[in-house]
Order: C-alpha cells, then structure tokens, then sequence
C-alpha cells in the first residue's frame, strides 16, 4: 500500500498533466449540463461526456506514468531500493486507476446533479458515471503500458492515442475480413462490452457484437494481464 501511495503522489505531483486533464473533464462535463436538454439527461449522454475526454486526457496522464521514469532516468533508483521490479510496474495500476478516480470526480459530480435534476432512474446514473470512468480506466491502463514499452513520454502518448483512435476501424477490419467472432473478442469490443455493464442504450461505447458479460469481463482481464506482462518484461530485461 505504501508503494501504491507513492506512485499516486507522483501521479498528482505531475501537476500539469493531472490538473489539466481534470480540468478538461469538468469542462466537458459541465457543457453536457448545460447544452444537453432537459429530459434527455440520461446515461448515455454521461457515458460519452465522461468517458471521452478521460479516455484521451487519461492517456496522457496514463502514459507519462508508465514512461516517465525510463525518461527521465530515475528508473535506476527505483531499483536500488530492492523493490522487485514486477511491482514497480504492478504498483502503478491501482495508483493510476485511484489518479482517474480523482480527475473524473469533479465530471462525475455534475453528472450526477444533472441527471439527479432530470429524474433519471438510480440504475441511469450508476451507469452514466461508472461507465464512462470504467472506458477511461481500461485504455488509460493499456496508455501507462505502451509508456513503458517504449520508455518516451511524447511517443508514449502518441502511440496509445492512436492505437485507440484506430481501434475501431481495426475491429470493423477484422470482423469484414477475418471473422465476426475474432472481432468479438478484441480489446476495443470487450472493453466496450465490459464499460457499458448492461447499457443498452444509443451511445458510441457498447458494441455492436456483445458477447456474454461475463465472458467479456474474462477476455478483458486476459488482454489487459497480457499487455501488463508485455510491459513487465521490458523492465526485467532492461539495463539501469
């Protein structure tokens, strides 16, 4: 827990990046309230509202945490603390999902007056927030590891933002060209399946090909323990 608490104290001392992102999310969050009609305050609105600027903002926060230290050099030390260092990559999961937690908060906040004000159902609003942070979460874990496969803050960032923005079209690539199902269990449908916990309604994050959520839930897991592994095994290898 210790080692969790320090690297979200970095997470929130990179103050540029994580009150920037917060700040962006509340913008985004606080054009929703007020542009959105009343009446159509629904989850699926607050889905999209929460979900995307977190998913793009939380790849730049995301990513730097995964990169920063290779960058900046100070893996080496890192390592001289005698912390094996498979947890110095496990730790950064949890302290990265605790730092969205807190820049989503505020969004997450007006989205839950705004909804609470237009007598959306209970379900509506847990829905509407816990979906659109879950979305940001999975692609902000899979930002922090590209960071540290390829051990640059700009390239970190760049990489996961396009791997992201691409990964619709590589899902509809595959499921024309290869197979329906093969698409079904991709990172980006599974994701899309797992954020949106039920949703069914008209938004850009549940996915066209749902599979069974619990099967869903066990191919996200897969993929993001996989990706996880991958960047582990670049900080085994490497020399500090």
């Amino acid at each position: 827990m210790a080692l969790i608490g320090f690297e979200l104290r970095r997470i929130v001392g990179r103050r540029g990046s994580f009150f920037g992102v917060m700040a962006v999310c509340f913008g985004f969050a606080l054009l929703a309230a007020f542009l959105v009609p009343s009446g159509e305050q629904n989850a699926g609105v607050w889905i999209t509202a929460i979900g995307t600027p977190l998913v793009f903002g939380g790849a730049v926060v995301a990513a730097l945490e995964g990169s920063y230290d290779q960058a900046q050099g100070t893996m080496r030390y890192l390592v001289l603390t005698g912390v094996p260092r498979w947890r110095l990559v496990v730790n950064r999961v949890p302290a990265l999902l605790l730092a969205l937690l807190l820049i989503a908060l505020p969004a997450m906040v007006v989205g839950a007056v705004s909804m609470v004000g237009d007598d959306q159902p209970t379900n509506e609003i847990v829905i509407g927030l816990a979906a659109g942070l879950t979305y940001g979460a999975i692609w902000g874990i899979v930002a922090m590891a590209v960071g540290t496969l390829l051990r640059s803050n700009g390239a970190g960032i760049a990489v996961a933002l396009v791997l992201y923005l691409l990964s619709t079209a590589i899902t509809a690539f595959v499921e024309a060209q290869v197979s329906e199902t093969v698409a079904e269990y991709l990172l980006p449908n599974v994701a899309a399946v797992v954020a949106a916990f039920g949703y069914t309604g008209d938004d850009d994050f549940t996915s066209t090909n749902a599979i069974p959520y619990a099967t869903a839930v066990v191919v996200l897991l897969v993929w993001l323990v996989a990706i996880v592994a991958l960047a582990i095994a670049r900080v085994q290898r490497d020399e500090y």
